[in-house]
């Protein structure tokens, strides 16, 4: 039997157990924040390691960088609205007079080309730089792979798109009236 000094009313059981139940919450919260933080500060770590080996590996393969963070852009039309969009590449760099964008990846995944985040991201580099070629960098194992999407070396460029677009409408009045 319990002293009945120490037994608790049901209210104050009640309270009791919400109590601890919230401190748990919070507790289990600040882990997890702390944990992702953690995570997020060690991808960071990884990614700069990974751009600072990347200065090193394009030289070696006789790149010279003229541009970090480099910044493009594009405009489309959403709804009939203009939309002008900025990117930031990891670097540009010139070989034998010709220019290039280069994505730094590090990781299992991301410097996979089969991975469709990296892919859409160098098809929107594409867009944004006028350059002759896109260079996937895998910093961890070393390995610099020059991309190239149907239509050229890098993206389509803005006149083929509205090259391809005018053709695509004289064929259709072809069709059309022919």
């Amino acid at each position: 039997m319990v002293p009945s000094e120490l037994a608790l009313s049901p209210l104050a059981f009640v309270a009791a157990v919400a109590v601890a139940l919230a401190l748990g919450a919070i507790t289990a919260a600040r882990a997890l924040r702390f944990r992702r933080s953690r995570r997020v500060r060690q991808r960071a770590r990884r990614a700069f390691a990974g751009e600072r080996a990347a200065e090193a590996l394009l030289a070696a393969h006789g790149y010279r960088l003229t541009g970090r963070q480099a910044r493009g852009g594009y405009a489309l039309r959403v709804d009939d609205e203009g939309v002008q969009v900025e990117v930031r590449a990891d670097y540009l760099a010139e070989r034998g007079g010709q220019l290039f964008v280069v994505e730094v990846k590090t990781g299992r995944s991301a410097p996979a080309i089969e991975w469709a985040a990296t892919r859409r991201q160098l098809l929107e580099y594409g867009l944004a730089f006028e350059a002759h070629g896109l260079l996937l960098l895998d910093a961890e194992a070393g390995e610099i792979r020059r991309v190239e999407f149907p239509g050229g070396a890098a993206a389509p460029s803005r006149w083929s798109w509205a090259l391809a677009a005018g053709l695509a409408a004289a064929g259709f009045a072809l069709g059309r009236w022919g």
